[in-house]
């Protein structure tokens, strides 16, 4: 089966996020023939440039299926296909929208969400959403499936804390409160996990903020880290998460997209409001445990797994 898979690159210099990369690559080892395109060009205008693009490499190449990522990404197939199926994967942002402040940027979310629902409704061959709370932003009738985010075991996995921060040279004696993703985003909420940690009112603890590392150096930051912080106000099925059960690490985080049910039956997670005094004190209460017991939980996310999930929906969609 030969599968097209379109996504930006507009924040990976042209290439597909590790995101989309990464499940591209567990869909190549189970036997997909896989090819990747990278939409370049930001806004709804930036995105439809593509169109011209995109129908030059499908009349090139003769796909089975074409599966966007992203709501625009989407539209961009819709006008480019030839006789292809179209399934697209719905990432959070798409149907949640994003933190505006003015009346245009409102206005500019409120068209994407209803874009999206419209094309998965009538204009997609199929949809897949990250979460349960995603699907219920779809409209009635839409054809979807649930299938979260998997994650490679083998390149998220534990590492002993001391090794990891010899490696990254952090000091041994620090606490250290990892925030692995964009402070700039507001949907992040980072004045939150900011304001936490200096609630808690400790020199020895640290809020660590990364970004736009590699997938082997976040491997050391997890493993470097005695707790791993998620404030936001909205995801859709975070990946930081999962890589950080895949570690064994202590979690501190917001009830947001699927994050509470991958805690069940995992010891060492704490789910939080968003008060900065309840955050301080579930911090507190993750940084006197060693680890938790999430790889073991979370088997059912492996990439392997997901993989074959998603290939059911080609095969589904071919029938």
């Amino acid at each position: 089966m030969k599968v097209l898979f379109v996504s930006s690159g507009n924040m990976s210099g042209g290439k597909p996020t590790n995101l989309v990369f990464a499940q591209g690559q567990s869909l190549i080892n189970q036997g997909i023939d896989l090819t990747f395109f990278t939409i370049l060009g930001k806004g709804p205008l930036g995105y439809l440039k593509n169109i011209k693009r995109l129908k030059t490499v499908l009349r090139a190449n003769k796909f089975d299926v074409i599966h966007a990522h992203y709501g625009f990404c989407g539209i961009v197939c819709f006008f480019a296909k030839k006789n292809e199926k179209v399934i697209i994967s719905l990432m959070g942002s798409d149907l949640f929208g994003e933190i505006s402040k003015t009346f245009l940027s409102k206005l500019k979310t409120k068209v994407l969400i209803f874009v999206t629902q419209f094309l998965s409704r009538y204009m997609l061959d199929f949809t897949i959403v990250k979460s349960d709370k995603l699907g219920k932003k779809l409209w009635k009738n839409t054809a979807y499936k649930v299938i979260p985010n998997g994650v490679d075991f083998s390149v998220f996995f534990p590492i002993n804390k001391i090794k990891a921060r010899k490696l990254l040279n952090i000091p041994a004696e620090k606490k250290i409160v990892l925030f692995p993703t964009d402070a700039n985003r507001m949907e992040k909420n980072y004045s939150l996990a900011k304001k936490a940690v200096e609630l808690l009112n400790d020199e020895a603890v640290e809020l660590l903020q990364i970004h736009g590392v590699s997938q082997e150096q976040l491997n050391l930051f997890y493993n470097a880290a005695d707790v791993m912080l998620m404030t936001s106000i909205y995801e859709g099925s975070p990946n930081v998460i999962k890589e950080n059960l895949a570690c064994n690490k202590v979690i501190v985080s917001t009830d947001v997209g699927d994050v509470k049910k991958n805690f069940e039956t995992i010891n060492g997670c704490f789910i939080t409001s968003h008060d900065a005094v309840d955050v301080a004190q579930k911090i507190k209460s993750a940084l006197l445990i060693s680890e938790s017991n999430g790889r073991e939980k979370i088997k059912w996310l492996d990439s392997k797994v997901i993989a074959e999930q998603i290939i059911g929906c080609y095969k589904d969609l071919k029938k």
